[in-house]
């Protein structure tokens, strides 16, 4: 029973990332006249950017809510979203769900 839980979990996980836009955005770029090498180009650039702009605001992300804990947060928090974050210690100061804690 675990082992078929952890397996539906991993293949969940796996197809999670799995995005299947990447086709239809080639379609649509050939549509508009592009080229394979310049629909090429474009998801190269695409990775790039991802790649370039996406790890460091990770990594500053990571030290900013180490160095300031009492940083602000800001959600569309409802339901049990909205229960969890006021039971880990949130409190909402507007109608925009900013959260402080």
């Amino acid at each position: 029973m675990i082992k078929r839980i952890a397996v539906i979990l991993y293949t969940y996980l796996f197809l999670d990332d799995f995005v299947l836009l990447y086709p239809v955005y080639a379609l649509l770029f050939s549509d508009t006249g592009l080229s394979v090498g310049q629909i090429s180009s474009l998801f190269v650039i695409w990775s790039g950017a991802s790649l370039v702009f996406e790890v460091p605001s990770g990594a500053w992300a990571d030290a900013v809510s180490r160095r300031h804990p009492e940083a602000w947060i800001v959600s569309y928090e409802r339901g049990t979203g909205l229960d969890a974050a006021l039971a880990a210690g949130f409190t909402a100061v507007g109608p925009l769900r900013v959260w402080n804690r």
